[in-house]
């Protein structure tokens, strides 16, 4: 089965860009891809951390967008095997 584990959203200081920190990891099939959309916008593409997609278990780590709306935003975090499955890690995260 396919999953993600996103560790908290961390903001070194209030005007810092946050960081999203986590794995995806499957039991059968190498992780593919793994992508993120702020608040059900445009689906964004990430670079392995090791430079390749390859292995049961992708370290991933990305700084998020300038969010200029304060309030509840949401993060979800997509991971692909090499099946064609796909996870979704949902994040509500407050700005």
């Amino acid at each position: 089965s396919l999953s993600i584990i996103a560790n908290p959203i961390y903001w070194e200081s209030r005007s810092a860009t946050p960081l999203v920190t986590g794995l995806a990891k499957d039991e059968h099939t190498p992780i593919s891809a793994v992508s993120y959309s702020v608040d059900g916008g445009p689906w964004r593409l990430l670079d392995a951390v090791d430079g390749i997609y390859d292995s049961r278990a992708e370290t991933f780590r990305f700084a998020l967008p300038p969010i200029k709306r304060r309030g509840t935003h949401t993060l979800d975090i997509q991971a692909k095997d090499g099946a064609g499955n796909i996870g979704i890690r949902q994040i509500r995260f407050v700005r």
